[in-house]
Order: structure tokens, then C-alpha cells, then sequence
């Protein structure tokens, strides 16, 4: 009976070279992963915008110029044991912002870092005292679906990387994902 003397090294190199071409699929999928998150998140804010738009539209009773139906993204709130990004629906009335009763707040996917916004040349300021510039808000004009604060860009990041802009046509209202 013939001893067995272990493993040869070509039987622990292919071993190795296995195992390490399985780990890297793994990272590239972590990756993907992510990157569908913040896809998510995009496409998230994105539908909020739609249903702020929506609701405006269908307001019946037009609110006086000092209460208006808005939305508000606010980057770095606390959820639970980390910081996310916080999207409520609400309306502005002096200057403060009044979360709308009945509708809870969506918050980001956790893998976003947070929303960016960069204003476009027809922004008027916004309608609300602002404590920090964590914070942003979206109405928009029920007569002529145009936007009155909010129009521009925003960028949703990742450890400081773009994963995804949705652009706010101040004229139109329309918005997209891209």
C-alpha cells in the first residue's frame, strides 16, 4: 500500500488560481449590485417628482401664495443607525416646511451617499429658510405645469461618484433619468 505524500504543487496551484478567479466574479457582482441601487434611487426620486407633479395638477383647491405644495430631498437624515437621504412631501407655508400628514417620507436606498442639485439659470431662491444646504425643494405652478423652485439637475452619488442625474425642465416640468 502506497503512502499518500499530500497535494503536488500544479494541484495547489489550480486550487489557488480557482478560488481566486471565483472571488473576483464575486467583487464584479458586488459592483453590479451597488450600481443597481443607486439605479433604484434614481428612479425613486424620479417617480416622487412624478407624483408631487401629479398632485399638484389635481389640487382642487388652489392653496393662498403663502401655502404651496412642494417636496423636499434632505441629504444626511438619521435612519436608524446611518445617515440617508430623505424625500417628503409637504407644503411651505412662511417660509417653513410642513411634512403632509398621512404620507410617510421615502428615503433613499442606503447605498447613496447622497443628491446634488445644481440650479438652472431660471431658478428663482427657494421658498423656504434653509438651516443648511442639505436640503432642496421642488414645487411646481398649477396653472402652467411650469417648475417655480427646484429646476435643474440632480445627481445621485455614491462615494462622491455620479450614479445617475435626473434633469427638471424649469418651462415644462418634464423630467428624466439618465
Amino acid at each position: 500500500m502506497e503512502k499518500n505524500h499530500g497535494y503536488t504543487m500544479i494541484e495547489m496551484i489550480i486550487v489557488i488560481a480557482i478560488m481566486a478567479i471565483l472571488t473576483a466574479m464575486a467583487f464584479a457582482n458586488l459592483g453590479i449590485v451597488k450600481e443597481a441601487k443607486c439605479t433604484a434611487a434614481a428612479t425613486s426620486l424620479d417617480n416622487q417628482i412624478t407624483a408631487l407633479y401629479t398632485q399638484t395638477m389635481a389640487l382642487s383647491d388652489v392653496k393662498s401664495d403663502d401655502t404651496k405644495l412642494c417636496m423636499r430631498i434632505w441629504n444626511g437624515q438619521p435612519n436608524g443607525n446611518r445617515t440617508a437621504t430623505k424625500i417628503e412631501i409637504g407644503y411651505v407655508t412662511g417660509g417653513t416646511f410642513t411634512a403632509k400628514t398621512g404620507i410617510d417620507p421615502v428615503w433613499l436606498s442606503d447605498v447613496v451617499n447622497e443628491v446634488t442639485y445644481t440650479p438652472s439659470a431660471a431658478v428663482q431662491e427657494h421658498a423656504i429658510t434653509q438651516a443648511d444646504e442639505k436640503q432642496f425643494i421642488i414645487m411646481f405652478n398649477k396653472s402652467n405645469s411650469a417648475v417655480v423652485y427646484g429646476a435643474g439637475d440632480y445627481e445621485v452619488k455614491y462615494n462622491g461618484r455620479v450614479m445617475a442625474k435626473i434633469h427638471l425642465d424649469a418651462v415644462t416640468g418634464r423630467h428624466s433619468v439618465k
